[in-house]
Protein backbone atom coordinates (compact mmCIF):
# COMPACT_ATOMS: atom_id res chain seq x y z
CA UNK A 1 0.00 0.00 0.00
CA UNK A 2 2.65 2.10 0.82
CA UNK A 3 4.44 1.39 -2.47
CA UNK A 4 1.39 2.26 -4.47
CA UNK A 5 0.83 5.24 -2.28
CA UNK A 6 4.31 6.69 -3.12
CA UNK A 7 4.12 5.97 -6.95
CA UNK A 8 1.22 7.87 -7.54
CA UNK A 9 2.21 10.62 -5.48
CA UNK A 10 5.69 10.70 -6.83
CA UNK A 11 5.28 10.21 -10.74
CA UNK A 12 7.90 11.71 -11.82
CA UNK A 13 10.54 10.56 -9.18
CA UNK A 14 9.35 7.08 -10.40
CA UNK A 15 10.08 7.31 -14.29
CA UNK A 16 13.42 9.01 -13.05
CA UNK A 17 14.33 5.93 -11.33
CA UNK A 18 13.00 3.82 -14.14
CA UNK A 19 15.22 5.73 -16.61
CA UNK A 20 18.28 4.75 -14.24
CA UNK A 21 17.78 1.05 -14.21
CA UNK A 22 17.05 0.92 -18.26
CA UNK A 23 19.65 3.03 -18.94
CA UNK A 24 22.19 0.77 -16.17
CA UNK A 25 20.60 -2.69 -18.01
CA UNK A 26 21.82 -1.36 -21.46
CA UNK A 27 24.98 -0.30 -20.12
CA UNK A 28 25.74 -3.41 -18.64
CA UNK A 29 24.52 -5.45 -21.60
CA UNK A 30 26.97 -3.42 -24.19
CA UNK A 31 29.63 -4.39 -21.50
CA UNK A 32 29.24 -8.22 -21.39
CA UNK A 33 31.40 -10.40 -23.64
CA UNK A 34 29.84 -12.66 -25.79
CA UNK A 35 31.68 -15.38 -27.30
CA UNK A 36 30.45 -18.33 -29.81
CA UNK A 37 33.29 -20.64 -27.58
CA UNK A 38 34.06 -19.10 -24.21
CA UNK A 39 37.22 -20.02 -23.17
CA UNK A 40 36.60 -23.03 -20.97
CA UNK A 41 39.24 -25.69 -20.06
CA UNK A 42 38.01 -29.00 -20.48
CA UNK A 43 40.32 -31.39 -17.66
CA UNK A 44 40.40 -34.19 -20.37
CA UNK A 45 43.91 -35.48 -21.91
CA UNK A 46 44.91 -38.27 -23.98
CA UNK A 47 47.10 -40.49 -25.43
CA UNK A 48 47.56 -41.94 -28.43
CA UNK A 49 50.07 -44.78 -29.80
CA UNK A 50 50.38 -46.41 -33.36
CA UNK A 51 51.61 -50.42 -33.79
CA UNK A 52 50.69 -50.94 -37.50
CA UNK A 53 50.42 -55.06 -38.05
CA UNK A 54 49.30 -55.71 -34.52
CA UNK A 55 46.49 -57.26 -32.90
CA UNK A 56 44.37 -55.50 -29.90
CA UNK A 57 46.36 -57.74 -27.80
CA UNK A 58 49.64 -57.19 -28.28
CA UNK A 59 48.91 -53.58 -28.18
CA UNK A 60 47.03 -53.77 -24.44
CA UNK A 61 50.25 -55.85 -23.27
CA UNK A 62 53.09 -54.05 -25.47
CA UNK A 63 51.96 -50.30 -25.41
CA UNK A 64 48.37 -49.78 -23.24
CA UNK A 65 49.48 -51.29 -19.95
CA UNK A 66 52.77 -49.26 -19.97
CA UNK A 67 51.38 -46.27 -20.97
CA UNK A 68 48.75 -46.87 -18.39
CA UNK A 69 51.45 -47.15 -16.05
CA UNK A 70 53.49 -44.06 -16.70
CA UNK A 71 50.24 -41.11 -16.83
CA UNK A 72 48.90 -43.05 -13.92
CA UNK A 73 51.40 -40.96 -11.57
CA UNK A 74 50.33 -37.53 -12.93
CA UNK A 75 48.67 -35.06 -10.17
CA UNK A 76 45.22 -35.04 -9.89
CA UNK A 77 44.35 -37.44 -12.41
CA UNK A 78 40.62 -38.76 -11.52
CA UNK A 79 40.20 -41.41 -14.05
CA UNK A 80 42.02 -43.09 -16.36
CA UNK A 81 40.40 -44.88 -19.57
CA UNK A 82 42.03 -47.13 -22.77
CA UNK A 83 40.95 -48.99 -25.38
CA UNK A 84 43.34 -51.05 -27.45
CA UNK A 85 42.60 -51.32 -31.21
CA UNK A 86 44.15 -53.52 -34.04
CA UNK A 87 47.43 -51.23 -35.00
CA UNK A 88 46.60 -48.49 -32.12
CA UNK A 89 46.24 -47.59 -28.41
CA UNK A 90 43.80 -44.90 -27.11
CA UNK A 91 44.22 -43.80 -23.31
CA UNK A 92 42.17 -40.99 -21.90
CA UNK A 93 43.05 -38.82 -19.03
CA UNK A 94 40.39 -37.21 -17.12
CA UNK A 95 41.69 -34.69 -14.56
CA UNK A 96 39.85 -32.74 -11.61
CA UNK A 97 38.40 -29.21 -12.71
CA UNK A 98 41.07 -26.40 -12.07
CA UNK A 99 43.61 -28.67 -12.90
CA UNK A 100 46.60 -26.33 -15.34
CA UNK A 101 45.78 -28.43 -18.18
CA UNK A 102 49.74 -27.19 -19.81
CA UNK A 103 51.47 -28.31 -16.86
CA UNK A 104 49.39 -31.64 -16.94
CA UNK A 105 50.13 -31.89 -20.47
CA UNK A 106 54.21 -31.37 -19.68
CA UNK A 107 54.36 -34.35 -16.68
CA UNK A 108 51.98 -36.40 -19.59
CA UNK A 109 55.07 -35.81 -21.81
CA UNK A 110 58.00 -36.57 -19.54
CA UNK A 111 56.62 -39.59 -17.74
CA UNK A 112 56.10 -41.22 -21.08
CA UNK A 113 59.94 -39.87 -22.18
CA UNK A 114 60.77 -42.37 -19.43
CA UNK A 115 58.94 -45.38 -20.93
CA UNK A 116 60.09 -44.67 -24.91
CA UNK A 117 62.66 -47.06 -24.48
CA UNK A 118 60.55 -50.03 -23.48
CA UNK A 119 57.57 -49.41 -26.06
CA UNK A 120 58.54 -51.11 -29.16
CA UNK A 121 60.94 -49.49 -31.70
CA UNK A 122 58.32 -49.75 -34.56
CA UNK A 123 55.53 -48.01 -32.70
CA UNK A 124 54.95 -44.53 -33.05
CA UNK A 125 55.80 -41.87 -30.57
CA UNK A 126 52.86 -41.41 -28.16
CA UNK A 127 51.29 -38.39 -29.03
CA UNK A 128 49.43 -36.46 -26.35
CA UNK A 129 46.66 -33.60 -26.81
CA UNK A 130 44.64 -31.82 -24.32
CA UNK A 131 40.78 -31.58 -25.38
CA UNK A 132 40.47 -28.03 -26.80
CA UNK A 133 36.94 -27.28 -27.17
CA UNK A 134 38.08 -24.10 -29.95
CA UNK A 135 39.35 -26.94 -32.25
CA UNK A 136 35.98 -28.73 -31.96
CA UNK A 137 34.06 -28.36 -36.18
CA UNK A 138 31.54 -25.70 -36.06
CA UNK A 139 29.78 -27.05 -38.87
CA UNK A 140 29.33 -30.33 -40.42
CA UNK A 141 28.09 -30.95 -44.26
CA UNK A 142 26.59 -34.00 -45.76
CA UNK A 143 26.93 -34.31 -49.44
CA UNK A 144 24.71 -37.00 -51.49
CA UNK A 145 23.93 -37.49 -55.21
CA UNK A 146 21.59 -39.91 -57.05
CA UNK A 147 24.13 -40.44 -60.00
CA UNK A 148 27.54 -40.55 -58.44
CA UNK A 149 28.78 -43.61 -56.19
CA UNK A 150 30.47 -43.06 -52.74
CA UNK A 151 34.03 -43.00 -55.06
CA UNK A 152 33.00 -40.30 -56.92
CA UNK A 153 31.65 -37.95 -54.16
CA UNK A 154 34.55 -38.09 -52.25
CA UNK A 155 36.80 -37.51 -55.15
CA UNK A 156 34.49 -34.71 -56.05
CA UNK A 157 34.60 -32.92 -52.25
CA UNK A 158 38.36 -33.57 -51.73
CA UNK A 159 39.44 -31.92 -55.53
CA UNK A 160 36.68 -29.23 -56.05
CA UNK A 161 34.58 -28.75 -52.49
CA UNK A 162 37.61 -28.57 -50.16
CA UNK A 163 39.52 -25.89 -51.74
CA UNK A 164 37.00 -23.84 -52.28
CA UNK A 165 35.80 -23.76 -48.37
CA UNK A 166 39.68 -23.43 -46.73
CA UNK A 167 39.90 -20.02 -49.31
CA UNK A 168 36.79 -18.58 -46.93
CA UNK A 169 38.35 -16.46 -44.30
CA UNK A 170 38.26 -17.61 -40.88
CA UNK A 171 37.73 -21.13 -41.88
CA UNK A 172 40.61 -22.92 -40.11
CA UNK A 173 40.25 -26.56 -41.63
CA UNK A 174 38.08 -28.63 -43.70
CA UNK A 175 38.42 -32.75 -43.56
CA UNK A 176 36.56 -34.63 -45.78
CA UNK A 177 35.39 -37.91 -43.90
CA UNK A 178 32.86 -41.24 -45.62
CA UNK A 179 33.04 -41.80 -48.94
CA UNK A 180 35.36 -45.06 -50.23
CA UNK A 181 38.44 -44.06 -51.31
CA UNK A 182 40.50 -46.78 -53.83
CA UNK A 183 42.68 -49.01 -52.79
CA UNK A 184 44.18 -52.44 -54.01
CA UNK A 185 44.46 -55.47 -52.05
CA UNK A 186 47.32 -58.16 -52.97
CA UNK A 187 46.24 -61.97 -52.17
CA UNK A 188 49.23 -63.98 -51.76
CA UNK A 189 49.40 -67.92 -52.13
CA UNK A 190 52.01 -69.10 -49.96
CA UNK A 191 52.34 -71.97 -51.68
CA UNK A 192 52.91 -70.59 -55.16
CA UNK A 193 55.31 -67.85 -53.49
CA UNK A 194 57.39 -70.30 -51.71
CA UNK A 195 58.20 -72.58 -54.97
Amino acid sequence: MLLTRFSLKRQITLVMIYAVIIFFSFFSLSQLKIDFFPDITFPFAGVITSYSGVGPDDIENLITRPVEEAVSSVKNIEKVNSQSYKGSSVVTLEFKYGTDMDKAENDIRKNLDYIRDYLPADATEPLVFVFDPSMMPISYFSISSPYLGPAEIRRLTEDKIEPLLERVDGVASVQTMGGQQRQINVNINPVLLAS
